[in-house]
C-alpha cells in the first residue's frame, strides 16, 4: 500500500477543518513527517465527523430516557443451594461441551495500581496474577472453554507475550484467541460548549508525529468481534453463549454454570449479573427500564439524588441492582444485532469522558501537560445493547463470593484497605477461602473452634488457583494444613 502524500492528507484534513494537525509539518525530520502522515491517514474521519459526533450532539430519543425501576420480579436473588444446584445442572453440560465461551476485557494497563505492565499480569498475591486466578479457575471448571481476550493496541503484544510465557495455561492456541479493540482520536472540545457543529471538535496530537488515540470503550467489543472474524468463528464452531467480564474482578466465575442455567431456564438471549448496592452513594450504574419499557443500565452520574435514594416499603433501594460488568450473550443474539453490516455505531450512542490528556500543541510547538481536563475521549458501553434484548435475564450475586474489583492502588500499610484496592481484593479472597475450609471442616466433622482459631492466625489464605472453581473439592488435605499452622502466618497457600 502506497504511503500517503502530504497533498492527500492536507486535502482530507481541510475537508474536516482539522488542518492544525499539519501546522508544524515543515519543521519535522523526514521520518517524523512520514509517521505523522501515516498516523493521520489511519483515522476514519468520515465515521468520526459524519456519524459518531452528529449522533452524539443530537438530542437523544425520548424513548431512551430511563424513567422506571427494573422490576424486582425480573431479578433472581442470590440462589439458595437447591436452586443453585438445579440451575447448574442445566448449565454445566453446555459448559463441558464447549458451548460456553469466555471473553475477558483486558485492554487496560496497571497504571492506577502503580504497576508498569498490563493489568491482567498484576501480581494479586505472591503466587498468582489476575490472569492466573481467572484462567486457572476456569480450567478447574472445564478444559473445553474457548477464551477470547480483548486487548487494546497499546497492550496487545505485551498481553500475547505474557500468555506465551504461561503456555496459554495449558490450552491449545485455538482455544485462546487475542484481538484488539478499536481506538478513536482524542478531541479538544469547542470554546463554545453549546456548539453542535461536529467540525468544531479538534483532534489532538500525542506527539509531533502521532495522533492522540484512546480505546473506544468496552462497547467496542462488538465492532472488534466482527472485524476480527471471531464472531463468525464462534458461530461456525457451534458456540451458544459468550460470557464477557472484566479482568480486574478477582472473583469472577468464568462460564458460570449456574447463570448459564438461568439463561436456559428463562429462554434468555442476554444476561447481566448484578450486585445490590451497599447504599445510595455507591457509585455504580444500575438496572432500569427506559422510556420504551426496555431494560437498560443507567449511569450513576445520570441519576438524580431522589432516584438514587428511592426505597420501597421494605426500605430497599429501588434502583439498587448495580452493574458490575459481568454479562452473558447468546451467540444468536450477537449475530442478530450485528447482521446486515450493522456496527456498534448503529446500535448505541457514544459517551463523552472529559479527561486530562497530555498532548502536543502543533501551533506553539510544545508538549502540554494539563492540570485540568482539556479534552474528551469517546467511548461506548457494552451494556448499551441491553434494550435490544428480547429476553434479558438478571441475577444478583453475593459480594463476598463474586466481586472483588482491583482498580486503585493500595494505601499505607497499617491503615484500612483502600476501596477496590489489591489488598481489599486479597482480603475478600482470603475470607472466601476460609469460608470454604470451614465448610470442609464441618463436612469432615473436624475442627470446630480449634479450626477457627487456626484460621484466625492466618492473615491471607489462598487456595491454589485451579484447585477449585467454587469451593468444591476442598477436603481433608486443606483442613489438615490449616490445623498444622503454628504461630501467626502472613500468607498461606493450600
Amino acid at each position: 500500500m502506497a504511503s500517503p502524500t502530504y497533498s492527500e492528507v492536507s486535502s482530507l484534513l481541510s475537508s474536516y477543518q482539522q488542518s492544525h494537525l499539519l501546522h508544524h509539518y515543515a519543521s519535522l525530520p523526514a521520518a517524523s513527517q512520514s509517521d505523522l502522515l501515516r498516523s493521520i491517514s489511519s483515522l476514519d474521519l468520515p465515521r468520526l465527523y459524519g456519524k459518531i459526533l452528529p449522533l452524539l450532539l443530537s438530542p437523544p430519543p425520548a424513548s431512551t430516557s430511563p424513567i422506571a425501576p427494573f422490576p424486582a420480579s425480573r431479578t433472581l436473588p442470590p440462589p439458595s443451594p437447591t436452586i443453585h444446584a438445579s440451575l447448574s445442572s442445566l448449565g454445566r453440560p453446555l459448559v463441558l461441551a464447549g458451548k460456553v465461551c469466555c471473553l475477558v476485557l483486558a485492554g487496560g494497563q496497571g497504571t492506577r495500581l502503580g504497576y508498569p505492565g498490563v493489568k491482567g499480569s498484576f501480581p494479586l498475591s505472591p503466587r498468582a496474577t489476575l490472569f492466573d486466578h481467572i484462567f486457572r479457575r476456569g480450567r478447574a471448571l472445564s478444559a473445553s472453554i474457548t477464551w477470547l481476550v480483548m486487548t487494546s493496541p497499546m497492550n496487545h503484544a505485551e498481553t500475547v507475550a505474557y500468555f506465551r510465557s504461561k503456555s496459554n495455561y495449558g490450552l491449545p492456541e485455538s482455544q485462546v484467541r487475542f484481538f484488539p479493540q478499536g481506538t478513536l482520536p482524542c478531541l479538544s472540545p469547542p470554546a463554545d460548549p453549546s456548539s453542535t457543529d461536529p467540525l468544531s471538535y479538534k483532534i489532538l496530537l500525542s506527539s509531533p508525529s502521532s495522533v492522540a488515540l484512546a480505546p473506544d470503550g468496552n462497547g467496542g467489543v462488538y465492532n472488534a468481534l466482527l472485524s476480527s472474524g471471531l464472531l463468525a468463528s464462534l458461530t461456525s464452531a457451534g458456540a451458544e453463549y459468550l460470557h464477557v467480564f472484566s479482568v480486574d474482578n478477582a472473583l469472577a466465575r468464568p462460564a458460570d454454570p449456574c447463570f448459564v442455567g438461568l439463561l436456559e431456564r428463562e429462554g434468555a438471549d442476554a444476561g447481566n449479573k448484578v450486585l445490590w448496592k451497599k447504599d445510595a452513594g455507591e457509585k455504580v450504574g444500575v438496572m432500569a427500564l427506559d422510556g420504551g419499557g426496555r431494560p437498560c443500565v443507567v449511569e450513576y452520574s445520570d441519576m438524580s439524588p431522589q432516584e438514587k435514594g428511592l426505597v420501597d416499603t421494605d426500605g430497599k433501594l429501588v434502583y439498587g441492582a448495580g452493574n458490575i460488568c459481568n454479562h452473558f450473550f447468546s451467540v444468536a443474539f450477537l449475530n442478530r444485532i450485528l447482521s446486515g453490516g450493522s456496527t456498534v455505531d448503529d446500535l448505541v450512542r457514544f459517551h463523552v469522558a472529559r479527561k486530562r490528556i497530555p498532548c502536543y500543541d502543533p501551533v506553539r510547538g510544545e508538549a502540554v501537560e494539563p492540570g485540568a481536563p482539556n479534552g474528551i475521549k469517546l467511548e461506548t458501553f457494552i451494556f448499551d445493547v441491553f434494550p435490544l434484548s428480547e429476553a434479558l435475564a438478571v441475577g444478583e450475586v453475593r459480594r463476598d463470593e463474586e466481586f472483588a474489583p482491583v482498580k486503585s492502588a493500595d494505601g499505607p500499610e497499617g491503615e484500612p484497605a483502600v476501596v477496590d484496592s489489591p489488598r481489599m481484593a486479597r482480603e475478600m479472597m482470603s475470607e472466601l477461602c476460609k469460608k470454604w475450609v470451614r465448610a470442609a471442616g464441618r463436612e469432615l466433622g473436624a475442627g470446630g473452634a480449634e479450626l477457627e482459631e487456626r484460621l484466625g492466625r492466618i492473615r491471607f489464605l489462598e487456595i491454589e488457583p485451579g484447585k477449585t472453581y467454587g469451593g468444591e473439592g476442598i477436603g481433608r488435605e486443606e483442613v489438615d494444613k490449616v490445623m498444622a499452622v503454628e504461630g501467626q502466618v502472613d500468607f498461606l497457600v493450600l
